[in-house]
Parts: structure tokens; sequence; C-alpha cells
């Protein structure tokens, strides 16, 4: 008779709670007396259940730590994903500020353009005026 041990993802397992499965019917376990009251059915080979009931507490016990196992890395998966998905949001967020930035820099550098050519037509127009102003000064003292 082979046995085997239900396995159930997110469960916490206990010996009153597991679910034996043998190739001829299903077991049970809910309660201790159960198990003894089974260990007594089995009066033929009661070391033979004993070491059944030794090898269905280590697999209660592995599937409790596969199972804290699961919950760790999906816990670890959960912060991972959130934290790349605020790690993203933070970095959209901080790329359209820096183009909203560029863009109001390339505006500026327009104006600074624009208002430097002005300026520059100014200072000819002034520096014409002057060279004007000298010779009509230099025409009037000589006279």
């Amino acid at each position: 008779m082979s046995f085997y041990v239900k396995y159930l993802p997110h469960h916490s397992y206990t010996i009153h709670n597991i679910i034996l499965f043998s190739c001829d019917k299903t077991i049970e376990i809910t309660s201790m007396s159960e198990l003894v009251c089974l260990s007594h059915k089995h009066k033929k080979n009661p070391e033979k259940f004993m070491c059944i009931y030794l090898i269905v507490v280590m697999m209660v016990y592995y599937l409790n730590s596969i199972s804290n196992l699961i919950l760790i890395h999906e816990c670890e998966y959960n912060y991972w994903t959130n934290y790349s998905f605020f790690h993203l949001q933070f970095l959209t967020k901080q790329v359209n500020s820096m183009k909203e930035e560029s863009a109001s820099r390339a505006k500026i550098y327009e104006q600074l353009e624009s208002s430097i050519c002005e300026l520059e037509r100014t200072n000819s127009q002034l520096s014409r005026k002057h060279e004007v102003d000298k010779k009509r000064i230099q025409r009037y003292e000589s006279i």
C-alpha cells in the first residue's frame, strides 16, 4: 500500500488537517485520536503504521516550510513589483518634468537670441549715429 499526501498551496499544514491518499482509499486525519484509532486498526503491523505516521509528520513539516517559502517569495515578488511600478512612475514623472524644463529653457534661449539680435541692431544703429555725430562735431569745430 502506498500513501501520498495531498499538497494544497497557501495552507497551514498540521497533522489535524492532513489528507492521506492510498491506492485503495482516502484517509483524512482531523485529530490525534483518529490517528490512534487508525494505528489500532493496523494491529498486524503497527510499526509500519508508525513509520507512515512519522513520514506524514515530516511531510507536514516540509509542506509548512514550502508554504512559508512560497509566501516569502510572493511577498518579495510583490515588493519588487510594487517597487518597480513606483520607480517607473517616479522616473516617468522625472522624465516629463525634464522635458518641460528643456522646453522652457529652449523658449528662454529663443527669447535671449531674439533679444541679442535686437541689441546688436540697436548697437550698430547707435554706433552709426555716433560716427555721424562725431563727423558733425568735427565739421562744426573746423568752422
